[in-house]
């Protein structure tokens, strides 16, 4: 697990193994993050990512601290829902 900022709320979020997340290699895009170590996310996207640096590629690393989220939606249990689908 790792905070990051959520833009909805502007405060720290929880995200995991299984979430969506925002970052910025060449434009703003969004990856699934399926491990976190060593101070950053391994993200995949199986339609591919965009740019002239990542372009085509479904897995990328993207630290920690460049990525946000801005799809947090709790629901009565506090719980957050990510499942976004892009």
């Amino acid at each position: 697990m790792a905070l990051i900022l959520d833009t909805n709320t502007n405060k720290l979020a929880a995200v995991a193994v299984g979430d969506w997340v925002s970052f910025k290699s060449d434009v703003e895009q969004s990856g699934l993050i399926v491990a976190i170590g060593n101070g950053e996310f391994v993200l995949e996207n199986n339609q591919g990512f965009e740019g002239g640096y990542i372009g085509g590629d479904t897995i990328t690393r993207a630290l920690i601290e460049d990525c946000w989220t801005e799809y947090r939606e709790l629901d009565d249990k506090g719980d957050s829902d990510n499942d976004f689908i892009r």
